[in-house]
């Protein structure tokens, strides 16, 4: 650890010097501005990227050789993951790709059209200023001002509302209850990357209260998002219903209905034991429920259910089964009542 006097500049500004090395190696020059945050335990956060006149972060990968439209996808995801409202990202001009030249601009098409997949894929986020390689980014959601268990409730619905049309879907064969699922992955996608968000702007603050929550909440969100991509997965069960694949006609039997049924439950009851704060025996209740959700999976193959649909609805099972371990987690650390003593014989 190195150590740094403070100067007084004039009469009111204190200034202190910067690790020649450090400077060095993050491309800090001599007149560039940086970005400080002030945290609440007293530290000074320094921000080395580049930061414009009005405060915007910019990152410039134009500087770079070979910059390719999966490292433009990686920038534009971490800002938007940092928090940052408003950012922007020089793209540079490429020399063409394996696609063609370059557009009238100079930049190379794949490059535009990665910062647009992305933008489109991360809710809130959207061009506001494209000129000359050049792309200003715009948070449209005030993610500071929604919590954690607002988000996480909103991805609850919509990856819990997938899973029972997929189901639905796969007991009736009505493909309209699974039309769009791709459409419905991608946007609980985006509310699993703002609850990751969201954790991740607390820890900016040491002292900020809910930290191990928020954790907590990150985990349920990704076993979440885990249970979207199998109501996927049997979405493309259903299309190919009937036409030589794995199955050949809808699972109607009650079997299935059950167990699917009691996977859903176990997740909605497991995530809202997290939010809600459970106690412990409501938590461990939710917990061994979870083992009965997975034997009655099991045993769908001896009902005669595909062995794709079985693979699916376990999968999406054991994410329950992680969620319920996560409430019994978080039941340790919250708050306790007190047990009544009955009067005794």
């Amino acid at each position: 650890m190195e150590t740094r006097k403070v100067q007084l500049t004039g009469s009111s500004t204190f200034t202190i010097s910067l690790p020649k090395g450090w400077a060095v190696e993050q491309g800090i020059e001599p007149g560039q501005r940086l970005e400080l945050r002030p945290s609440g335990n007293g530290a000074l956060i320094v921000g080395a990227d580049q930061v414009t006149p009005d405060g915007r972060t910019t990152v410039d990968l134009g500087r770079f050789e070979d910059v390719s439209p999966e490292d433009v996808t990686r920038v534009l995801r971490a800002f938007y993951t940092l928090g940052c409202a408003e950012f922007e990202v020089h793209v540079g001009v490429g020399d063409g790709t394996e696609e063609g030249a370059p557009e009238p601009d100079g930049l190379d098409p794949a490059l535009r059209r990665a910062v647009r997949t992305a933008t489109d894929r991360l809710a809130g986020l959207e061009v506001a200023v494209e000129a000359d390689g050049r792309f200003v980014c715009r948070d449209l959601l005030a993610t500071e001002e929604l919590s954690t268990d607002r988000l996480l409730s909103k991805l609850q619905f919509a990856a819990l509302s997938m899973h029972r049309d997929a189901t639905a879907a796969l007991r009736t064969g009505d493909g309209a209850l699974v039309r769009g699922m791709d459409d419905r992955h991608r946007d609980v996608r985006a509310e699993l990357a703002a609850v990751e968000r969201r954790f991740r702007r607390t820890l900016l603050d040491f002292e900020e209260s809910g930290r191990l929550e928020g954790f907590d909440h990150v985990v349920v969100a990704d076993r979440l998002d885990q249970v979207a991509a199998e109501a996927d997965r049997l979405a493309g069960l259903v299309d190919g219903l009937g036409e030589g694949d794995e199955l050949e006609a809808p699972v109607g039997c009650a079997a299935f209905h059950d167990a699917s049924t009691g996977v859903h439950d176990l997740l909605e009851d497991g995530v809202d034991a997290v939010l809600s704060g459970a106690s412990l025996d409501e938590a461990r209740e939710v917990r061994e429920r979870a083992e009965a959700c997975r034997i009655a999976v099991d045993e769908l193959a001896d009902a005669g259910v595909p062995p794709r649909a079985i693979a699916a609805l376990r999968r999406s099972a054991d994410a329950g089964r992680d969620v319920a371990d996560r409430a019994v987690k978080t039941s340790l650390h919250s708050p306790r009542v007190e047990p009544r003593v009955e009067a005794g014989d």
